[in-house]
């Protein structure tokens, strides 16, 4: 093969400078004779090997007839591109088709059966200069069942703010629709637009609108997922609207916790969470999570809101609720009566909220408080998953003697490698022998909100590793081990970070990150958005995001069926011979 490639490249040079060096401006008819002879022989020789087996030559030959330039190669290029299953390979043949630059030509793919074919000519007429593609032509494809060709419309489409008024038209017109058709596309296309003025002006508009309630429900899903540095103008008012009606105060909700933090207080949307929060009327799940929304504005409790986080708070609530009056708690000024019974449920706090829990004592420099924090928190089930330096922070104001019983208490949580490890193999020993479906009931329980973070198959979460194989490529002992000591290892794109500001310091998964801003996972329902220019150091974590104390929080009996439902997630071909 390599002569092959050999040839091409000769042919290619000799184009672009001629056997003596670069081609003059004025050359005689001969040269100019012989140029094109030669450009040609190169060009079939180049176009044959379009046809080879091997991936590698067929880069060659695309990157040859790019150099070449002849409009002829145009077809065979589009061709090849249909059959292409790599994305290097269809990388270098799109290359090839804007080298050569023949609109004409290339725009004849768009008709193609194919959709690979259609994709490349597409992304080369985009990126041809002058521009050759309009929004005409692109904003029809984004409702194109066919995800390449969807997908490559909306990349174009992301690239040209220009075309901020069509595109707002467009998706004017799909959110017009009764009833909307593939309402969770459109509300993808909305949150990758949502960057245009115009497009968040369309959101706004038709979430606080009347033009159903379908339509407002698709605006405000796609304001809560978009990823915005800043609140965009008319929001907040739309927002707060939404949060006044029944059919859309769910999705305003998601919006609400969706936004970036601003820059100065929300003073409408605070009071309208607050109102929601405040009404005995609607349920305890939208109320603690409104509440959660707003929390970083209140000025305190009263005792019916601090009732009702207390209230969700319990490891059997659900876990986003239970995530929801963590923070409130955390969050919220408490006096001291709320602290010490505060204090008194710490026993019964889950491990995944008494990190939100404990932090809630740091505004606090009560001797009384401190004693019976540090107390309570020795019998905490939940301590494993306790930092030393949340509780440092939340001990600070305390006396010299409860912070040195707490630092103790986490001294005495620390196990060394040679310790986990004969734990891990005592209780191997000792469990019983574990049902698998009562292991995924286990799994999908409140208790241990396993779903929440994980996947299987196509249901779960994205902050944890997805487990829908985990038994094929996994030992017993690797589970078991994951489940009591999550932070022994990590798994790779999984690592907890710390991010460091002036005021806090948080751990998390890194969800999303750009040159303004990174958005940290803390659980499985809490995430942080925070400003670069606002964080100190960023550096790795050593304490998973999944939390510790699992192993203590469930049975034994429990542990084994969620061993042995583990071990029996398998998936392919591999599985399916077993």
């Amino acid at each position: 093969m390599v002569p092959c490639q050999n040839r091409i490249r000769r042919g290619a040079r000799r184009r672009a400078y001629g056997p003596f060096g670069r081609v003059r401006k004025r050359a005689s008819c001969g040269s100019q004779r012989g140029r094109l002879a030669s450009r040609a022989r190169g060009a079939g020789a180049a176009l044959d090997l379009l046809e080879d087996s091997s991936d590698a030559v067929k880069r060659a030959a695309a990157e040859a007839l790019g150099r070449i330039g002849d409009s002829s190669a145009v077809g065979p290029l589009l061709e090849a591109a249909g059959r292409a299953e790599g994305e290097v390979l269809t990388h270098s043949l799109v290359y090839a088709l804007i080298e050569i630059a023949d609109p004409r030509a290339t725009r004849a793919g768009l008709s193609s059966l194919s959709a690979r074919t259609r994709r490349a000519a597409l992304i080369a007429l985009d990126q041809m200069r002058p521009a050759v593609l309009g929004s005409d032509t692109v904003l029809p494809l984004l409702r194109s069942p066919e995800p390449l060709i969807s997908d490559a419309a909306s990349w174009i489409a992301s690239r040209h703010p220009e075309w901020g008024g069509a595109l707002s038209g467009y998706l004017a017109g799909r959110l017009g629709e009764r009833p909307i058709a593939e309402p969770g596309d459109l509300e993808g296309q909305l949150q990758s637009f949502a960057g245009n003025p115009s497009i968040q002006a369309l959101l706004a508009g038709t979430a606080r609108g009347d033009s159903g309630a379908q339509a407002r429900q698709v605006a405000l899903e796609a304001m809560a997922g978009a990823s915005v540095d800043e609140v965009p103008d008319g929001w907040e008012a739309t927002i707060a609207v939404a949060l006044g009606r029944k059919d859309t105060v769910e999705a305003a909700l998601r919006a609400a916790r969706g936004m970036p933090p601003p820059d100065e207080v929300l003073p409408r949307l605070d009071a309208a969470l607050l109102g929601v929060a405040s009404d005995p009327a609607v349920a305890e799940s939208i109320r603690i999570r409104a509440l959660a929304a707003g929390a970083a504005s209140l000025g305190g409790l009263d005792p019916a809101l601090y009732a009702l986080a207390v209230g969700e708070v319990h490891p059997s609530g659900a876990v986003r609720d239970r995530a929801a009056a963590a923070t409130v708690l955390s969050e919220a000024p408490l006096n001291r009566d709320q602290l010490l019974d505060l204090a008194d449920l710490l026993p019964e706090v889950g491990p995944m909220e008494l990190p939100r829990i404990v932090a809630a004592f740091r505004r606090s420099d009560d001797a009384e408080v401190g004693a019976r924090f540090a107390d309570r928190l020795s019998q905490a089930r939940g301590l494993a998953n306790l930092r030393a330096d949340v509780a440092a922070s939340a001990t600070r104001g305390f006396p010299p003697r409860v912070r040195e019983r707490v630092d103790a208490l986490l001294v005495g949580e620390v196990a060394g490698l040679a310790e986990q490890n004969a734990m891990i193999d005592r209780m191997l020993d000792s469990l019983p022998p574990g049902d698998v479906v009562r292991g995924q009931a286990v799994f999908n329980s409140a208790e241990t909100a396993c779903m929440a973070c994980h996947a299987i198959g196509y249901q779960g979460g994205k902050i944890g590793p997805d487990l829908t194989r985990i038994g094929q490529i996994r030992e017993r002992r690797d589970l078991l081990e994951a489940i009591v000591y999550p932070s022994a290892s990590f798994v790779c794109s999984f690592e907890p970070v710390v991010a460091v500001t002036a005021d806090q310091s948080l751990n998390g998964v890194v969800l999303e990150e750009s040159d303004t801003h990174l958005l940290l996972a803390l659980d499985a329902e809490s995430q942080a958005w925070l400003a670069r220019s606002e964080i100190e150091k960023i550096r790795p974590g050593t304490v998973s995001a999944m939390p510790s104390g699992l192993a203590e929080q469930v049975s034994r009996g429990d542990l084994a069926d969620l061993l042995a439902f583990l071990e029996a997630t398998q998936w392919g071909p591999r599985a399916s011979r077993r």
